[in-house]
């Protein structure tokens, strides 16, 4: 975060570290490479190549959320969800003087 002098000067800079061939900056100088190639929607390209194209990207459903239910949040537009999220609150809805303290006892000598 700063100011925008600083942000743009982060940016320039991380472009110009970006060394590899394929990047955009190397290819926008690039004649032999069309402007649209350069600027072309990448999700488009995933789409229409399909799951087969990258076999290191799993296809959707066995990403690691899908495996670990508590990742995978809650529905908040579902009235179910919300009463029962409302019904786990009602418990500390009222005011509650806690303790807090070392969970064991240390005696020096």
């Amino acid at each position: 975060m700063g100011a925008h002098s600083e942000l743009l000067a982060y940016l320039v800079r991380r472009l110009l570290e970006n060394g590899a061939n394929s990047s955009f900056v190397h290819q926008i100088v690039n004649k032999t490479i069309e402007a649209e190639d350069i600027v072309h929607d990448p999700f488009e390209s995933v789409l229409t190549q399909g799951p087969a194209a990258n076999p290191a990207i799993p296809p959707s459903g066995e990403h690691f959320w899908s495996r670990t239910p508590q990742l995978q949040g809650f529905d908040l537009t579902d009235p179910i969800t919300l009463a029962r999220i409302d019904a786990e609150r009602k418990p500390f809805a009222a005011p509650h003087l806690w303790n807090a303290g070392p969970i064991v006892r240390c005696q020096l000598p």
